[in-house]
């Protein structure tokens, strides 16, 4: 009987030793800590999106995602098949950030289509977007859909059709 006593209040000094020594557990993190941490699991993301052609375009505290127009069908709104793969690998990405408005802008060419059609297929495929990002629980409920003409941006140098989600972080 008093083996066993003995045997447990060793355990328990132990333990108890063990709990002083690891500072009781726990972690104290500050907040230029958890941005370093951040900032690198964003870069871990932003290397696997390279995989699929989305440019990732970091300004100081301005960030643009160049979304590949070969996620959507041609001439839809509608995914194709490496869409959701895309927009997934986006929302893991996106989930890092602390953000306050986003702003998804789709962008087309004049091509075959009239002006109007081509704005209002630009804006329903940036509501694709965010759509899919607010079912795979994003939070982005302060995003807009925008639909532009390739001939009303400044910057030549992107695709001739993309989507753009555009935010500031935190």
């Amino acid at each position: 009987m008093y083996r066993r006593f003995f045997k447990s209040l060793l355990c328990l000094i132990i333990g108890l030793t063990a709990l002083a020594l690891t500072g009781c557990g726990k972690t104290y993190y500050t907040q230029v800590n958890l941005m370093k941490m951040n900032d690198y699991y964003a870069g871990l993301f932003t290397e696997r999106l390279h995989r699929f052609n989305v440019d990732v375009i970091q300004e100081q505290q301005q960030i643009i995602i160049i979304l590949p127009n070969k996620i959507f069908n041609m001439d839809s709104v509608n995914f194709s098949t490496t869409g959701p793969i895309v927009l997934d690998e986006v929302g893991n990405l996106l989930r890092y950030y602390k953000m306050e408005v986003v702003k998804v802008e789709g962008v087309l060419p004049l091509a075959q289509r009239g002006e109007k059609e081509a704005k209002a297929l630009a804006a329903g495929r940036a509501q694709s977007v965010i759509d899919y990002l607010w079912g795979q629980k994003v939070d982005i409920s302060l995003a807009y859909a925008l639909g532009k003409l390739r001939s009303e941006m400044v910057n030549n140098k992107l695709p001739s059709e993309y989507v753009a989600i555009s935010f500031r972080r935190i």
